[in-house]
This record gives C-alpha cells, sequence and structure tokens, in this order.
C-alpha cells in the first residue's frame, strides 16, 4: 500500500515534466524598418509534425508574452506559435508607437513571416483586440496579392469599435480587462493612450469607416465576442452589427460574462475560447459542451 502511495507521488512529480518537453519555446529578434522586433516562437519537440504556424497579433499597451498559456497549449496540441512585440511594446526596439502607419505593421508581419514560414506550410492569424484588427486588415491586404494566405483567422473581441474612453477613462488598467484577480502577466504599457497621441489618431481614423464598411473576407474566420456588461474596451454589440454585414459572414461566437482580455478570463472561460479556437483551426465537429457553457456559437 505504501508503496503504491509512493509510486502515484513520483507519477504525479514527472507528469509535468513530460507535459512540458512536448514544446520548446525561445526568443528571437527579427529586423525590420530600421529597428528589431521581438518574436516569442513555441513549436513542437523535434521529431513532431507541426500542423501549421500561428501567428499571434498581441492587443494595444500588450505584449507576446503576456499570453503563454495560450501559446503552451496550442503548441502542445502540435502547433507552431509566433508572437512577436509590436513597436513601442514589450521587447521590441523600434522606438516608439507614434512613429508607426498600419502599412508599417503589416510590413512588420510579412518580415516575421518570411523569415519564419517554411514554403507550403499552412499558417493561420490569431488576434486580440488591437491585434485582430492588425490581423483583419492584413489578411486582406493579403487577399489582393498572390502572397501565401493564411488559413484561416480568428478574432478576439477585436478592436473595430472602441469605446469612447477605454479602460479607465483613457488609461489601459489591467483590473479592467479581466476578472480573474490571479493572472500574472505583465501591465499593459504603454497605459495611457494619450502618451502616443499620434497613434491614437491613426488608430480613430482607420476604425471609423467600419460605421459603415461591410465584413469584406472571404478567408475562413472565426470572432468570439465578449460580455458587452463587462467590456471596458470595445463594443461587441455594434461588432456584431458590422460582422453580420457583407456577403459571406464570419462564424461568430459570444462569451457570456466574459471581460475584454478572453485568454486572460478565469480557466472556466479560458478553457471555452481555446476549445472554439481549437476546434476551428482544426476543422473538428461541434466541441464537447462543458458543464456551465459560457462561451456559444450564435
Amino acid at each position: 500500500m505504501k508503496t503504491s502511495y509512493i509510486f502515484v507521488f513520483l507519477l504525479s512529480m514527472l507528469l509535468p515534466h513530460f507535459a512540458s518537453s512536448n514544446f520548446s519555446s525561445q526568443s528571437v529578434w527579427v529586423n525590420v524598418l530600421g529597428g528589431k522586433t521581438h518574436l516569442v516562437i513555441n513549436q513542437p519537440t523535434v521529431g513532431t509534425e507541426s500542423k501549421g504556424v500561428i501567428y499571434f497579433f498581441h492587443g494595444h499597451g500588450d505584449r507576446a508574452d503576456n499570453h503563454g498559456d495560450f501559446f503552451e497549449k496550442f503548441s502542445y496540441q502540435g502547433f507552431t506559435v509566433i508572437g512577436f512585440d509590436l513597436p513601442g511594446h514589450g521587447d521590441s526596439e523600434m522606438g516608439s508607437l507614434d512613429k508607426y502607419s498600419f502599412e508599417d505593421f503589416f510590413a512588420i508581419t510579412a518580415a516575421v513571416i518570411s523569415q519564419t514560414l517554411k514554403p507550403g506550410q499552412p499558417f493561420y492569424f490569431v488576434g486580440w483586440s488591437f491585434g485582430g484588427l492588425i490581423a483583419y486588415e492584413y489578411a486582406q491586404q493579403l487577399e489582393k496579392t498572390n502572397r501565401p494566405l493564411p488559413k484561416k483567422l480568428v478574432l478576439w473581441t477585436p478592436a473595430f469599435f472602441g469605446r469612447p474612453l477605454p479602460g479607465k477613462i483613457g488609461r489601459a488598467d489591467l483590473r479592467l480587462l479581466t476578472q480573474n484577480s490571479l493572472l500574472h502577466v505583465s501591465a499593459p504599457k504603454p497605459q495611457y493612450f494619450m502618451e502616443t497621441p499620434l497613434f491614437t489618431l491613426r488608430l480613430l481614423a482607420e476604425t471609423m469607416p467600419y460605421r459603415w464598411k461591410n465584413w469584406d473576407l472571404k478567408i475562413p474566420t472565426m470572432v468570439l465576442l465578449s460580455d458587452d456588461s463587462f467590456d471596458y474596451y470595445v463594443d461587441p454589440n455594434k461588432t456584431l452589427d458590422f460582422l453580420k454585414r457583407g456577403q459571406s459572414t464570419p462564424l461568430i461566437g459570444k462569451c457570456d460574462e466574459a471581460w475584454h482580455a478572453l485568454d486572460f478570463e478565469p480557466k472556466i472561460i479560458q478553457k471555452q475560447v481555446f476549445s472554439l479556437t481549437q476546434d476551428f483551426l482544426q476543422e473538428r465537429s461541434p466541441w464537447t459542451p462543458f458543464s456551465e457553457t459560457l462561451c456559444h456559437l450564435m
């Protein structure tokens, strides 16, 4: 009896090691636009065939390595996951965000893809908040070229319609991004939108036309929305109206009781966000409902 307890104890100690060995993580820098952008790359271990590359687009005031749960979950499932820090964010060495236009963001994305994607390898875009906006617009641009297209897009609470005073009166506050009080990630930086006034004006000019634009993307896309009562950064209702306009509309999901940062939310929500995302990317049949389903397709 005592021996069996010892065996169970040793097994419990070893299992996390074996699980974590199914992927590797590294930081690299890519030269672009006279500076360096920082990449976080999680990939399956050598000898494991990757199911494709997921390029992750982080939000404003965010950084790629804040999203470790997502990176680990999907690299464990066999994907190579690559996130990159935008100018003025994380460990990028590119100066102030004010110096860069949306075309520059697209150029940075193109440089990252060209230096990390193998010929013929399938790839996907997953973007959160401001990153979701960049992912959508860059995918639109790619559809007008002969360059390879992402196989699918997943957008979490994309910033098509920002609140008039996002966060706490124009200040990004982690306590208003998620209800998860146990979260350990870096605080938003830049914190105030007016720290980068030129960027803020460009963002307003870029998103204003969505008030009358139609959804215009042929690449299969799933968009997950937060609960309007708890999102202090973007307007899910206006976003939903936009998503329903157009000839080919995306698959739409909504997470009840969810705040803006879906993958930062408590496990009951985070797990459902990850399950919906994984099933969509891998073209699996409808996911297995949880005992309490908060995230659902509309």
